[in-house]
């Protein structure tokens, strides 16, 4: 535990958790675009102070896909996932979302439910925890729900180095808090990147609970 630190369309925020480390690598093509998801989304939350707001990007229609398979927590929430490049690995009270495709780094999401802390207060600790006054955070409504607020922060890769971005996206929840954690690389090879970033988005956008 870690109480001692703490398909069609798909919220911009989540989406932003990931595309951002694929965005980074995609050079002048992502210099010429109006606009990025991740520069949408900071530019609307500065715009929106007095509270969370959710904002929608049409992400293209997400076929069918029999292969899909679903991971059902004891805690009463629930994701899909392609098994094809991730492999779900329950451990004690945490569960792990390990992308195995071609890849630049370890690319994970770490899936917990914190029974000590509220979200907003973990989610701080671990922007704390991150020391880099380039991480961004935020607030809009957590995926799979109407009313339940989600507490993102975002540790965007720097152009040198591995490419190791993190981001954590936390909701209170039975008393405690929901948080699913990732560490992710960017390659700088804009498919293989892409290809990291839509599984993984589809492991948080796809949140259900019972």
């Amino acid at each position: 535990m870690k109480s001692e630190l703490m398909v069609k369309t798909i919220s911009a925020l989540t989406a932003a958790v990931f595309m951002m480390g694929a965005l980074a690598g995609c050079g002048k093509a992502a210099e010429e675009q109006e606009a990025s998801i991740f520069e949408t989304v900071i530019e609307e939350e500065a715009v929106a102070k007095a509270g969370p707001e959710v904002f929608d990007v049409a992400f293209g229609e997400q076929q069918a896909d029999s292969n899909y398979q679903k991971y059902t927590d004891p805690k009463g929430w629930s994701v899909t996932y392609d098994p094809t490049y991730i492999n779900v690995m329950p451990q004690d009270d945490e569960v792990f979302f390990v992308y195995t495709g071609d890849c630049a780094g370890s690319n994970v999401i770490e899936a917990y439910y914190e029974p000590v802390f509220s979200a907003k207060d973990l989610v701080d600790a671990t922007v704390k925890s991150w020391g880099n006054e380039s991480a961004i955070q935020t607030e809009s409504t957590f995926p799979g729900t109407e009313d339940a607020t989600g507490y993102l922060a975002m540790l965007p890769p720097t152009e040198e180095g591995s490419g190791l971005y993190e981001a954590i996206i936390a909701r209170d929840y039975k008393g405690g808090c929901l948080v699913f954690e990732t560490i992710g690389h960017n390659s700088g090879d804009d498919e293989m990147d892409m290809l990291v970033s839509d599984n993984l988005s589809m492991v948080i956008d796809s949140i259900t609970f019972c």
